[in-house]
């Protein structure tokens, strides 16, 4: 006997499972963009540090967003997060 247990995962990889792989549309579209999915397909099935990892590249990327291209790169980020803050402000008072 073997202590091989076939979980949904292995059937899909063994092409045994459902033809459809899992998860969202944008999971997938955004799984697929060469280094950005990398870093994040591995924030989501990977080690519990990869998700800090992931924190830290975004952070230094930022960075050197505005070292590069200074303050532009810096407002827009910011002006993204108002949309968020309005966002969640509109979805707490409903």
């Amino acid at each position: 006997m073997s202590d091989l247990t076939l979980t949904p995962d292995s059937l899909e990889l063994s092409g045994k499972g459902q033809s459809k792989p899992a998860g969202t549309w944008l999971a997938r579209i955004l799984f697929a963009l060469p280094i950005l999915g990398w870093l994040l397909r591995d924030a989501s099935r990977g080690r519990d540090n990869a998700k800090y990892f992931l924190i830290a590249n975004v952070a230094v990327l930022w960075a050197l967003a505005i070292y590069f291209f200074g303050y532009p790169a810096f407002i827009v980020i910011e002006l993204a997060m108002v949309v968020v803050g309005f966002v969640w402000i509109i979805a707490v008072c409903r």
